[in-house]
């Protein structure tokens, strides 16, 4: 009987949690939208890192205050009067404006990754 009452409650439990979800016309939760999951945080971990999971905040502030500068002067304007880039190399684009690599390293549970990857230990 105890089961029974249990598996009632669960029951309950697993409705009002799903009712809070929007759904398609056949049940299935609606994952339809926009979804931004540009993250700075590596797939693979930096050698620097090692084995080390998880960064400071001090040290996330640093990387992303790194990044905003280097990305300052990415999108400064080009002289117009420059050089050709030599031959065989890398011309690159205008700027950045295009591409969205995020702002910010993501965090779960408070912690702040070193990388995407967790598998093997060294990311």
């Amino acid at each position: 009987m105890k089961f029974g009452s249990l598996g009632i409650l669960l029951l309950f439990i697993g409705a009002a949690a799903s009712a809070d979800i929007p759904r398609t016309q056949d049940g299935k939760p609606d994952l339809s939208g926009f979804f931004d999951v540009a993250t700075i945080t590596p797939l693979q971990r930096p050698e620097e890192f090692g084995d080390k999971l998880y960064i400071t905040v001090e040290e996330a502030q640093k990387i992303e205050e790194d990044l905003a500068s280097s990305r300052v002067k990415a999108n400064s304007a080009s002289d117009p009067n420059r050089e050709a880039p030599p031959t065989g190399g890398n011309v690159g684009g205008y700027n950045r404006f295009w591409l969205d690599g995020g702002e910010h390293r993501f965090a779960i549970d408070g912690k702040i990754r070193t990388s995407v990857l967790t598998v093997p230990a060294n990311g």
